[in-house]
């Protein structure tokens, strides 16, 4: 796990790409030549001089434009059934084309086996503005004719988008210290309380889940106590996006939760409608109609008010896949997105930052699902772009 201060642009070029677990030695450094670039990068990988060159090549012939400019959002696309790397995830383009009609045709190439390949197009609106998105890390750039001339820009979905603060990807033997496994006792009635038996770290994915405790019984129900897998990231984070790349699970024999909630001393660490937060998404619907929800714990009149949405599964899907579930979070809004695309916006009331992630599934009916795989949350990575 890494937390990434704001440092000079090329140590955060180098930072941003072991976090996303590419090799250092396809990284482009900008504004770092001759010794400089030698004494900067020789203590970190042998032959880094020709990775340099060779990564160079493929921006040869991109000229800065005048016309267009092009900025890359973060890496929020990665629907699919197995874990991947953060960095391989998708990412969307914001490209504006100044003083282009509406209908003006751009498209966006992506590099791949040594040559670039078209990815996505599409028209500028009437403010000269269009989205492209690339479906996975690698590098894009943006092809469009202006006047007759061809306009190339090239985008870097790490450099040239928002800053990576905090980078999880699950991969150690152990969570590390920042994340507080929450000391929840016995609540609700199927008597349940965190522990580290319902937490499991392997193949690169955290799973939390509900289990029977053994030999301690529910005085309410007569049956086991429950063991919650409940884990909070306990180093702030501020306005920006935040996301996770989830896999739901499909019983609503437990209820699976990604949220953010006030970093203020003594919390219960919980998400429920006596607290300020978001819940950015968790399970809803049925057994044989599994569905996702958002909701917003804001303040009107002194009072918490939640207001909650179940959504679309077209929009939200829960189904058995990994998806990214995410916010973009400001001091005017809360901006819900699933791979990328945005499902809901609600107002916010009152400024909040900065908050913490929390992260857990939590029992809600007597009988527990029997498929192990029903009553887990798999959570393959966490990132937090400021």
């Amino acid at each position: 796990m890494t937390i990434l201060p704001r440092w000079s642009n090329s140590a955060r070029t180098l930072l941003a790409a072991w976090v996303r677990g590419k090799n250092l030695a396809s990284v482009r450094i900008d504004g770092v030549t001759g010794w400089d670039s030698k004494i900067l990068l020789a203590p970190i990988i042998t032959g880094v001089l020709f990775a340099i060159a060779w990564t160079a090549s493929i921006w040869a012939g991109l000229p800065v434009s005048t016309v267009v400019t092009a900025r890359a959002e973060p890496q929020l696309i990665g629907a699919g059934h197995d874990v991947a790397p953060a960095g391989a995830a998708g990412y969307g383009v914001m490209v504006e084309v100044r003083g282009a009609a509406e209908g003006h045709p751009v498209r966006l190439d992506v590099w791949s086996d040594g040559g670039w390949r078209p990815e996505d197009e599409g028209t500028t609106d009437a403010q000269g503005r269009v989205r492209l998105e690339s479906s996975d890390g690698a590098y894009s750039r943006v092809v469009t004719d202006v006047d007759g001339s061809r306009e190339v820009v090239g985008v870097d979905p790490v450099t040239d988008g928002q800053p990576i603060y905090v980078g999880e990807e699950f991969d150690a033997e152990t969570l590390s210290a920042e994340w507080l496994m929450v000391p929840q006792p016995d609540d609700g009635g199927t008597c349940t309380f965190s522990d580290r038996r319902a937490m499991t770290l392997a193949d690169g994915q955290l799973a939390l889940s509900v289990e029977e405790a053994p030999r301690r019984p529910c005085r309410r129900t007569g049956q086991r106590a429950r063991l919650n897998g409940h884990v909070v990231f306990r180093a702030p984070v501020t306005y920006g996006t935040s996301a996770a790349r989830i896999k739901l699970p499909s019983s609503r024999g437990v209820t699976s939760q990604f949220w953010l909630q006030p970093a203020s001393p003594g919390e219960r660490w919980v998400m429920d409608a006596e607290h300020e937060g978001v819940v950015i998404t968790e399970t809803a619907g049925t057994d044989s109609a599994p569905r996702v929800a958002t909701t917003v714990n804001r303040v009107t009149d002194g009072a918490v008010q939640p207001l909650r949405r179940l959504m679309s599964p077209v929009d939200a899907p829960n189904d058995g896949k990994f998806h990214v579930y995410s916010v973009v979070w400001t001091p005017e809004d809360y901006t819900f997105q699933v791979d990328g695309r945005t499902i809901r916006r609600v107002e916010s009331s009152s400024p909040l930052a900065p908050m913490v992630i929390g992260l857990a599934t939590l029992s809600t009916r007597d009988r527990l699902p029997v498929d192990a795989d029903d009553r887990t949350m798999y959570v393959d990575w966490v990132r937090v772009w400021l």
